[in-house]
């Protein structure tokens, strides 16, 4: 159980980092298409 536990909280760690990728790479496309336009 201690290493559901553990994948668990990776799991969590994983889709955190991969939510603020995504945060960072939409306001750098927002900054390109302003810029662009």
């Amino acid at each position: 159980s201690q290493i559901g536990a553990q994948l668990g909280i990776s799991q969590m760690h994983v889709c955190r980092l991969l939510a603020q990728s995504l945060d960072r790479l939409r306001g750098w496309m927002d900054e390109e298409a302003a810029r662009a336009g």
